[in-house]
């Protein structure tokens, strides 16, 4: 998910070095990456095997803390796909755009 979600999606923003996933208990999971010469920890709670969606702000974080502020990934949705999420790496204007439409998950 890091991968697909956010790597290949970052206009080669970002660069994964290294992930290690750990379970904590039943919901729970800690993960640390390494991002651009960068370490980054989050905890995470999951949901029936669904990783939390607080995983976006996590990442958004570590972009403003790589000193990436041009742009953020936003939770996309349409009511037609159900359940299903989708992510993009948005500036201001294509996020206003999104909301505009009723795109973003709110």
């Amino acid at each position: 998910m890091i991968r697909d979600y956010f790597i290949q999606t970052s206009d080669n923003s970002l660069i994964l070095q290294e992930f290690k996933g750990e379970e904590i208990g039943n919901d729970e999971r800690k993960l640390q990456i390494k991002l651009n010469n960068k370490n980054f920890e989050f905890e995470l709670k999951t949901y029936g095997g669904w990783i939390d969606p607080e995983i976006i702000n996590c990442i958004n974080k570590a972009l403003k803390e790589l000193g990436i502020e041009k742009k953020m990934f936003v939770e996309v949705h349409d009511q037609t796909w159900g359940q299903e999420l989708g992510v993009a790496f948005v500036d201001e204007n294509e996020k206003a755009r999104l909301e505009k439409f009723n795109y973003l998950k709110q």
